[in-house]
């Protein structure tokens, strides 16, 4: 099912399902459930729409790694270029998707343009990896970023090579991302004592299921960093991996300062380790922990170059309306602040009403609960100074601007608030919510009240 789902160039829809397996709705169902269930771990969800039927929704490599893991289970030890008599009946649906005439000449490919006589899992890892790139391209389904055109990644000339004519065979052109996106997965396929295609499987499994985790532990918004964070994981786990095996961990002389300096990430990596240890059977050290922390670190500080911040407060004048929106300006124009309202001294009551951060006023004032600074009413240059020293210790209360806001932490806290005031979030209503936040491509919610 899911291999007709993700390589069949035919629409699927439930009900022909049904007819042609000759089973029950019901069966059908839990065969669904059970499928959801499996790709939940790669970042795939299973669509039903409407006159186009059963459909992936995520992203192209992580959809292209999954399938990848499902046929390497289902080949098994078999030979690429055994007899289809041979095969098994898995190995024979496998095949009806990705034909094994593809297979057989992707490994002709190889043959020419790497090793003749190599027959190893490194081989074959490449030609079936290629085989479903080559499937999914032709079926339309493309790697669209343009990520992989920056990086500076080292490329052999034998994968190159590989690359160029297996797309020239089939006809591919204009497909430069395509290119640059395959030839970088078979390079790092080659990896120093990866000697199985599991190895592989899993530790491109695990930086997808990492990033999603430390992303919904801290409400960091990593996923806008992805590609170049999922690249580093990877080619660091794939290492990891087999040293945790071996027993052979790095000391890392930047643990103490990462902890220390890097506490949130690096206690949302440890809660992950637990996966990582049951993997391996062996525990993972602090010091291997902290590598990871290190990757995203380095995003995190791409993602605080790009984010502005700003501080939302509110003017107290007693000097009259002009001359508070004076203040108001001048606040606005010299400093990231968003001034939500200018108030008299009469009007100090309405304060906590408003969802402002800070008060700069022109008078002393008394018993407020929002942290407070008292200004002339036109800014100099001392008052400057004083003004950002307000700012910096008050830096709690910043606020993201809205269009680089990740919504990711909204949506859970909204979540929560549901399940404390109503009960149980039921999956219809998850699924709803879900719906409403992917259809204002998660733009800041604006709303109005009445005081």
């Amino acid at each position: 099912m899911i291999l007709a789902i993700a390589l069949s160039k035919d629409k699927i829809f439930l009900f022909h399902k049904e007819e042609e397996y000759q089973v029950s709705k019901s069966t059908v169902d839990e065969d669904m459930r059970r499928i959801r269930e499996l790709l939940k771990g790669y970042g795939i969800r299973v669509l039903s729409v409407p006159k186009e039927g059963l459909i992936l929704e995520g992203k192209e490599k992580s959809i292209r790694t999954m399938i990848y893991s499902i046929v390497n289970k289902a080949i098994g030890s078999v030979s690429l270029t055994e007899q289809y008599k041979n095969q098994s009946i898995k190995q024979k649906i496998i095949f009806d998707y990705i034909p094994i005439n593809m297979i057989s000449e992707v490994d002709r490919i190889y043959d020419s343009c790497i090793s003749a006589s190599e027959d190893n899992y490194y081989r074959k890892n490449l030609v079936i990896f290629t085989s479903i790139c080559i499937t999914r391209f032709l079926n339309k389904k493309k790697i669209e970023t343009r990520t992989w055109l920056k990086r500076n990644v080292y490329i052999s000339e034998s994968i190159e090579n590989f690359v160029e004519t297996v797309f020239s065979h089939f006809g591919i052109t204009d497909a430069l991302n395509e290119f640059s996106y395959l030839s970088f997965i078979l390079e790092t396929l080659n990896q120093q004592d990866m000697n199985t295609s599991i190895d592989w499987v899993q530790a491109q499994l695990l930086s997808i299921q990492l990033i999603q985790h430390v992303e919904k532990q801290t409400h960091i918004p990593f996923s806008r960093k992805e590609e170049a964070l999922q690249e580093g994981l990877y080619q660091h786990i794939a290492g990891l991996l087999n040293r945790i095996r071996y027993d052979v961990q790095f000391a890392n002389p930047l643990k103490e300062n990462i902890q220390k300096n890097y506490d949130v990430i690096y206690r949302a990596v440890q809660s992950f380790a637990p996966i990582i240890n049951q993997l391996t059977g062996k525990k993972i050290s602090q010091d291997e922990l902290s590598f990871l922390v290190i990757h995203f670190s380095t995003s995190l500080s791409e993602l605080n170059q790009e984010v502005t911040y700003y501080y939302r407060a509110v003017v107290i004048c007693n000097h009259g309306m002009a001359t508070g929106k004076l203040l108001s300006e001048n606040l606005k124009e010299l400093f990231n602040i968003e001034v939500l309202a200018v108030l008299s001294s009469r009007e100090i009551g309405l304060i906590e009403k408003l969802d402002v951060d800070l008060i700069f006023s022109t008078l002393p004032l008394r018993e407020l609960k929002k942290p407070l600074l008292v200004l002339e009413p036109i800014i100099k240059e001392d008052s400057k100074e004083l003004i950002r020293d307000f700012l910096q210790q008050n830096k709690e209360h910043r606020r993201i601007n809205s269009n680089y806001q990740d919504m990711t932490h909204v949506f859970h806290s909204l979540l929560q608030v549901v399940d404390k005031q109503v009960g149980k979030v039921s999956k219809e209503a998850y699924e709803e919510l879900t719906d409403v936040f992917k259809k204002t491509n998660f733009q800041s919610i604006r709303g109005s009240c009445s005081l």
